[in-house]
């Protein structure tokens, strides 16, 4: 993704009946999202909306920056590592689906209107 594109590939919108099931369905997102070829936030956001504050709806516009070192801290090595290998296989079986891909649409690569 080159910079003539917008940083925010997708938006991730979620719904509930009340703040805790809006937030369970939001973290169950960001867990099963998948994005692969860029770096994303994710993991960041997911943290988020596991934090007591922002559960309870205790926050401000300055809660990123009052929390930051906690929700900055690193992950899990272990889970980093994972992530590359699932990262790695999922490139894998892509490549396999792209060989009986039409022509026109193995040039035009992943981008679709």
């Amino acid at each position: 993704v080159t910079t003539d594109f917008d940083p925010m590939l997708s938006k991730l919108i979620v719904h509930g009946r009340n703040r805790a099931e809006a937030i369970a369905r939001g973290r169950r997102a960001a867990q099963d999202y998948v994005i692969l070829g860029v770096t994303t936030n994710l993991a960041y956001l997911d943290t988020i909306l596991d934090h007591p504050k922002f559960r309870s709806g205790d926050v401000s516009t300055g809660f990123l920056a009052e929390e930051a070192d906690e929700l900055n801290q690193d992950r899990d090595p272990a889970t980093t590592d994972i992530l590359a290998a699932a990262t790695v296989l999922s490139d894998a079986r892509l490549v396999k689906a792209l060989e009986n891909v039409p022509e026109i649409y193995r040039l035009m690569g992943n981008w679709r209107n």
